[in-house]
């Protein structure tokens, strides 16, 4: 007697995977290039990789994928095949800590985003100031300013979108707050 350590019957194939074994059989002759057979004592067997493949299939079949769609992922080669792993077990106390890490890192930007913008509001203020310095000491003297318009309009757009940047921040505290005070994931 012949034997073939890990090939297996399509119906013990089917009993692993909860599917009827005639459909698993017209699958395996539909896809027969991705579900390699090898014949031991006149009947077929399939090896690990077969299994595989069936499994995917079914996968795919039970998502309502059809044959063109599951020809691409078998195609795809051997990374399609990998089973998808069991979900990752974690306790309370791990999603606690990663929780209070996230809120800690979201808190950490936000306030070097603040001092960021306060940064910059300084800095339009003190160009603000040096502008009007300047159109002081040109009026002074009587010069004409008109040419200096575009630069008006220039800051005057920069202070609106810095305004703008101000209340999206607020926003952004605000709904933090509400989250971290909510108890919510944070």
């Amino acid at each position: 007697m012949k034997t073939a350590p890990g090939y297996r019957s399509l119906r013990v194939i089917a009993r692993e995977l909860g599917v009827r074994e005639r459909q698993l059989a017209a699958d395996a002759t539909r896809f027969a290039d991705h579900v390699p057979a090898m014949i031991v004592e006149g009947r077929r067997r399939y090896g690990p990789r077969a299994g595989a493949a069936l499994r995917l299939i079914t996968r795919l079949r039970s998502a309502g994928r059809g044959d063109d769609s599951i020809a691409e992922e078998l195609a795809r080669g051997p990374v399609a095949l990998v089973p998808p792993s069991a979900p990752i077990r974690v306790t309370a106390a791990e999603l606690a800590t990663a929780l209070n890490r996230r809120r800690e890192r979201r808190n950490r930007l936000l306030a070097l985003m603040r001092d960021a913008l306060q940064g910059l509001h300084e800095a339009a203020e003190r160009h603000r100031s040096r502008v009007s310095e300047l159109r002081t000491a040109v009026e002074l003297h009587g010069a004409d300013l008109s040419s200096l318009r575009y630069y008006d309009n220039l800051m005057a757009r920069f202070r609106a979108e810095l305004r703008s940047a101000e209340r999206m921040m607020a926003e952004v505290y605000r709904s933090a707050a509400d989250r971290t005070a909510g108890g919510g994931i944070g």
